[in-house]
């Protein structure tokens, strides 16, 4: 099988779930779920640290070699300044959205959109949002199918038909 790498950026003062949840999806996608207890997963998932010190904090970027670039909460802020989103739609976490807009006047904040995405960029409000955004990665690859079952095995309730924000 031809995995796909994806990185998750790891960086002090993001939330514990929003580096677990998209991590869980990556870990626990399988493509045929007949033989899940001996399959392993497409998608090869790496914990990239910001520094050579033993990670202790937690992150929300990921990015998937193929050109697919994705975020979770305020991770979008650094895509932010590293430029990726200029002249695109994004979103974050709700209370950072007036940040983003201030930082980023080229970016079209979306406010009401729980899950963005604007070609090859993803950007995704917080915690559940990072896993509905992870699922779409799965789905983009892998098909609705076997995203859909992902979601399953994880008792989650997955439904990319309803992108509002859940708050």
């Amino acid at each position: 099988m031809n995995r796909k790498r994806v990185g998750i950026l790891v960086f002090p003062q993001v939330e514990v779930l929003d580096f677990c949840g998209p991590f869980e999806v990556f870990s626990v996608t399988r493509l045929n779920e007949s033989t899940r207890r001996e399959a392993t997963s497409p998608f090869e998932v790496l914990l990239v640290a910001e520094t050579a010190e033993p990670v202790t904090a937690t992150g929300g970027l990921r990015v998937i070699p193929d050109a697919t670039i994705d975020t979770c909460c305020t991770g979008s802020m650094l895509l932010g300044q590293a430029g990726l989103l200029d002249g695109r739609h994004a979103t974050t976490h709700w209370r950072s959205l007036s940040w983003m807009r201030e930082s980023f006047p080229s970016v079209a904040v979306e406010e009401k959109l729980h899950v963005v995405e604007d070609g090859h960029v993803l950007t995704s409000a917080g915690i559940s949002a990072g896993i509905d955004m992870a699922l779409r990665v799965v789905a983009r690859y892998h098909g609705e199918d076997v995203a859909r079952n992902t979601a399953r095995n994880m008792e989650y309730r997955y439904a990319p038909e309803d992108n509002s924000r859940r708050i």
